[in-house]
C-alpha cells in the first residue's frame, strides 16, 4: 500500500495548531505524497511549505524532481504574487532545506537566515529520528528541534520517521495534554496531535545473518559479476576493513567506500551524482557509512544484495530502505549476527561516558551554562567525550557559551538500555538472541527469526550428504560422518551448531535438513542394540530448497 492511499483526504482536515506524526515505513511514497499532492493542497491554501530533510544527497534527490516540475508549472506560478515572496528565490511553496542549515543559522544567530525560516507556515520534519540518531555527533539537532516546536507552534508541524520509536517518546513529552507535564500546554502551544503508523512490509527481502567480516567477502565474491552490492558500514575503520577484505577476494573488483572522508574525492562526487540524477550507482560494490543511511533513493534491479553492519534499530531499517523494491523483486538482506562480547564491550562504554558526563555536568540545572568545558580541557579523549553532550554557540560577536545537548544524553541512556536489554536476553535465550532482537525490530515471524544460510552452504551440504544417501553406518563410522559433517552446519548455523568438535545429536540435524528442505534423514536402525548401534542416510519426498521462504 502506498502512503496516499493510506491517508486519503484526512490531510484536508489537519488545521493550524497541531503536531501531526507519521510513523511509517520507508519505500511507501510518503515524499512523493509531500512534493506533490500536499503541496499543490497547500498551495491551494495560500501556504508556504518548508521541508527538512538531514542529509544533502537527498535534498539535492528532491529538488532534482523538483526541476521538472517547476518547469510545468513556470506560467502558473507567474499569475502567483504570493508565490514571487521568496527572498530566496527557490522554487515555489514547496522550500527543501537541511536540518543542518537551519542550525548553522541559530548557533550564528543569523537574523536574516532565521526569519526566513519563520516565513513558512506548514514545517514537515522528514526523517525525524535525525534529532536523536545524529545527537551523538551532532550536538545541535537540539536546536532545531526546539527552533520547530517553540516557533510552529500556531502552525502546523508535521514530524515523520519510518523509525519513529525511540524519538516520539522524546516528542511526546511536548505533547501530554496535562498542564503540569507538558511543556507545550504550559506555554499554550499545540492543542492537539494526530498520530498515524503504516505497518512495514518486507515481502520483497529475503533476510540472511553473517558472522563477521570475512564472511562478507567470502560470500560476496560468490556472487554473479552482474549483481551489484551495498555494504553499509558501522564506521570509516569498519568500512576500510571490509574495502581491504574485498580487494583480496576480488581483485581488481569496482568496490568505492563512500563516507565523510570520500564525499568531496573525485569519486565521491561522480557517485553522488549518479544518485541524484539516475537514482542509482555504477560501481559493483559500494560500501557506505551512515552518510547514506535514509532517505535516499537507489531504483536499481541489479542490487541484488544489502549488507548492515548496525547494532540499532533505526540505522538498519533506514538502511534496509535505500533499495526501492519493485513489484516482483527480491533483494537479500545480510544482518550481522553480533555476539555477546560485543555489547557487553558497547554497553561498559557507553555507562564510562554517562557516568563521566554525569560527574562533570552534575550541577546543570538548566539548558545553557557559561561552562568551559570541552574545548578547553587537558584531557583530549574525556574531551571528545564531553563534545558528544557540550555543544557551543559559534555566535562571532559574542562571548561563546556551552549548552548541555540534552537529546544525545537521552539518546546514550536509550542505548544503553536497549544493550542491557540485549545483553539479558542473551543469558535467557543462548547465542541466538540479537539475531532474535533483530527480528523483533523488523516484526518478523518467528520462522523468519532464525539463522539463514547463503545457496553455496547448503549446496555444499547437499553434495555432501548425497555420497552417505541410503548408507548403514555403525557408531564409528557415524562419529566420523558427523566429525566431516560439522564444521559445514556450523559455518551454516552457529546458533544451532556452536561448535565445530561438539558432534551434534542426530534429531538436531535432522531438524536442520527439514528447515532447509535438504532431502535427506538420519534415523537408528530397527534392529540397533546399544552395544552395537547402526544409524541409516535415508533419502525423503522434501525437495530440495535452494531458497528461504517467503515472508
Amino acid at each position: 500500500m502506498y502512503f496516499e492511499d493510506f491517508i486519503g483526504k484526512e490531510y484536508e482536515s489537519w488545521r493550524d495548531g497541531q503536531v501531526v506524526i507519521l510513523d511509517v515505513p520507508t519505500g511507501c511514497g510518503k515524499t512523493t505524497f509531500f512534493e506533490t499532492t500536499y503541496r499543490e493542497y497547500a498551495f491551494s491554501q495560500g501556504k508556504r511549505i518548508l521541508y527538512l530533510v538531514n542529509r544533502i544527497v537527498l535534498q539535492q534527490q528532491m529538488l532534482e524532481r523538483q526541476k521538472q516540475r517547476v518547469i510545468a508549472w513556470e506560467q502558473f506560478i507567474e499569475t502567483q504574487s504570493f508565490w514571487l515572496h521568496d527572498i530566496r528565490k527557490e522554487p515555489g511553496n514547496f522550500v527543501i532545506s537541511t536540518y543542518q542549515a537551519l542550525e548553522m543559522a541559530i548557533v550564528t544567530n543569523n537574523e536574516a537566515d532565521l526569519n526566513y525560516f519563520l516565513s513558512f507556515d506548514i514545517a514537515v520534519a522528514d526523517e525525524a529520528h535525525y534529532f536523536l540518531a545524529d545527537s551523538l555527533f551532532n550536538p545541535n539537532t537540539v536546536h532545531s528541534f526546539e527552533f520547530l516546536v517553540q516557533n510552529f507552534r500556531n502552525r502546523q508541524l508535521i514530524f515523520m520517521s519510518a523509525t519513529m520509536q525511540n524519538f516520539y517518546p522524546v516528542l511526546s513529552i511536548y505533547l501530554i495534554q496535562t498542564a503540569n507535564q507538558s511543556y507545550l500546554a504550559k506555554n499554550g502551544m499545540f492543542e492537539s496531535y494526530i498520530y498515524k503508523r503504516m505497518e512495514p512490509d518486507y515481502s520483497g527481502y529475503e533476510f540472511l545473518w553473517f558472522y563477521n567480516n570475512q564472511e562478507i567477502a567470502q560470500t560476496i565474491s560468490g556472487f554473479p559479476d552482474e549483481e551489484k552490492v551495498l555494504v553499509f558500514v558501522s564506521s570509516i575503520a569498519e568500512g576500510k576493513e571490509v574495502k581491504g577484505l574485498l580487494k583480496r577476494k576480488i581483485p581488481g573488483g569496482d568496490i568505492f567506500l563512500y563516507s565523510s572522508d570520500s564525499s568531496h574525492s573525485e569519486g565521491g562526487t561522480e557517485l553522488e551524482e549518479e544518485l541524484v540524477t539516475v537514482q542509482t550507482f555504477s560501481h559493483r560494490v559500494l560500501l557506505a557509512t551512515a552518510k547514506l543511511d535514509v532517505g535516499v533513493n537507489i531504483v536499481d534491479n541489479c542490487v541484488k544484495h544489502i549488507f548492515i553492519l548496525q547494532d540499532n534499530a533505526e540505522s538498519m531499517i533506514q538502511m534496509l530502505g535505500r533499495r526501492r523494491i519493485q513489484a516482483g523483486d527480491t533483494v537479500k538482506v545480510y544482518l550481522h549476527a553480533r555476539d555477546r562480547l560485543y555489547f557487553s564491550r558497547r554497553l561498559q562504554q557507553l555507562k564510562y561516558q554517562l557516568r563521566y558526563v554525569d560527574f562533570v555536568l552534575y550541577h546543570l540545572s538548566q539548558p545553557y551554562a557559561d561552562i568551559f568545558v570541552a574545548t578547553e580541557f587537558y584531557d583530549e579523549k574525556k574531551a571528545a567525550v564531553l563534545r558528544r553532550f557540550v555543544g557551543v554557540w559559534r555566535n562571532l560577536y559574542v562571548s561563546r557559551r556551552y549548552f548541555c545537548n540534552w537529546l544525545s544524553l537521552k539518546r546514550m541512556g536509550e542505548l544503553a538500555a536497549e544493550y542491557g536489554a540485549i545483553l539479558e536476553e542473551f543469558d535467557n535465550n543462548g547465542p541466538e538472541a540479537y539475531v532474535l532482537h533483530q527480528g523483533l525490530w523488523l516484526c518478523l515471524p518467528e520462522s523468519h527469526m532464525r539463522f539463514s544460510m547463503p545457496t553455496t552452504y547448503i549446496e555444499n551440504i547437499a553434495v555432501f550428504m548425497s555420497t552417505y544417501a541410503g548408507k548403514t553406518l555403525a557408531i564409528e563410522e557415524f562419529n566420523h560422518f558427523r566429525e566431516k559433517l560439522m564444521p559445514m552446519l556450523h559455518a551454516a548455523d552457529r546458533v544451532g551448531f556452536p561448535k565445530i568438535t561438539e558432534l551434534a545429536k542426530w534429531q538436531r540435524i535432522n531438524e536442520f535438513f527439514e528447515k532447509h528442505r535438504l532431502p535427506y534423514a538420519i534415523c537408528m536402525h530397527p534392529k540397533s542394540k546399544d552395544s552395537a548401534r547402526h544409524y541409516e542416510i535415508k533419502n525423503v519426498e522434501r525437495g530440495l530448497g535452494y531458497e528461504s521462504e517467503e515472508i
